[in-house]
């Protein structure tokens, strides 16, 4: 099965979209299909290097950068993505998937097979999203929540196929003093980690009240990590103004010190947001699967997003938004220690329905149903 991943922006990034996508190319290449990442030219990345040690995945799959005028506008780069591939022929059999609607519309016009990965819905030019999508033969969305809208929207072949982690990855056979050895965090604190990238939408504010709600409280550290350059100026600001001494901003990191990070925590936060559609309703966080995989406690934010796959007896759900709920959580991660045990037991156990081989499988068989 020959099969084309298009991504109209700039990889490999420190955002999760690259990530994802390389795995799922990684993981579809696994199980023997013929897989090639397209992706454009871009005039600036921040991330150098090569895509397959940045991911630190294997070197299975081919990637082609298509030679477009590199704009640094957004929206004409991608115009020039657009009419490049216009003249660039594919093979006959191959499947196109794809993130970018437009590009699922010109392949789909072009007699291939071309499928939309979709991971939220437009609050505008919904009327546009249905002429693009009208020539795609599946929507693969990440959760039920994106599933549903496009559903009432009148999109009928779709499939949803949650993000996944790879559990390998994340059970680390190493002691918690080890890993803060390792990492040069304290051994005296209980730390309290989040992870990813520090957009509003994921509750990174909440966070920080919740650190000043406990800055008298000398045995927690919450750490951070992740972000790029611009969020981290921007928190590390906030942190200084707020006169936070119990937060530590790693900043970003190479993805496998990810899992020492989790290692080295007692408490995990995933603190999204009810204040955006796709924070509340759509978003399936690839460090949701990781937390779990880890076996460390999660704290998360009750909401329709995070309860596809979180509940009472594999985390800790509180009310979004609220900083002081947030706070009372952990203390109860921290304080009752078989509890703590119990939700990281089964999240652990329940991680291995959400592996990145069981995400490639069944989108294999999805596309291969066209």
């Amino acid at each position: 099965m020959k099969i084309i991943s298009l991504i109209n922006t700039r990889i490999p990034t420190e955002k999760a979209y690259g990530y994802q996508v390389a795995r799922v190319c990684c993981e579809l290449a696994r199980l023997g299909a013929d897989v090639e990442l397209w992706a454009p030219v871009k005039k600036k990345n921040t991330v150098m290097g090569d895509l397959f040690d940045y991911y630190k995945i294997d070197r299975n799959f081919s990637v082609k950068y298509i030679n477009n005028i590199p704009f640094s506008n957004f929206f004409l780069h991608r115009i020039s993505f657009f009419i490049t591939l216009l003249f660039t022929r594919i093979p006959k059999v191959a499947v196109v998937y794809t993130r970018s609607p437009e590009l699922s519309f010109l392949f789909g016009m072009r007699g291939h097979p071309a499928f939309y990965a979709a991971h939220n819905f437009p609050k505008r030019g919904v009327a546009l999203l249905k002429i693009l999508l009208s020539r795609s033969s599946g929507i693969v969305c990440n959760s039920s929540g994106t599933e549903a809208v496009f559903r009432r929207n009148g999109f009928t072949h779709t499939i949803v196929i949650r993000n996944g982690v790879d559990l390998e990855e994340f059970i680390l056979p190493l002691p918690q003093k080890e890993a803060r050895e390792k990492l040069k965090l304290p051994q005296d604190k209980r730390i309290i980690l989040y992870s990813g990238h520090l957009y509003a939408w994921k509750g990174v504010d909440t966070v920080l009240e919740s650190a000043r709600l406990s800055r008298e409280d000398e045995t927690v550290l919450f750490v951070l990590v992740g972000g790029t350059k611009k969020d981290i100026d921007i928190y590390r600001t906030r942190i200084e103004k707020m006169r936070l001494m119990n937060i530590l901003l790693v900043g970003h990191v190479e993805r496998n010190l990810i899992p020492v990070y989790l290692r080295a925590s007692d408490v995990t936060l995933l603190p999204n947001t009810a204040k955006n559609q796709e924070s509340a309703q759509y978003t399936s966080p690839i460090k949701m699967f990781e937390y779990m995989a880890s076996g460390i406690p999660i704290v998360a934010s009750r909401l329709p997003s995070t309860e596809e796959v979180l509940h009472q007896g594999n985390a800790l759900l509180v009310p979004p938004d609220d900083a002081q709920a947030l706070l009372e959580g952990i203390k109860k991660v921290l304080s009752d220690k078989t509890f703590a045990a119990s939700i990281a037991a089964q999240g652990r156990k329940e991680a291995g329905q959400f592996t990145w081989r069981a995400h490639a499988e069944a989108l294999r068989q999805f596309l291969r149903a066209a």
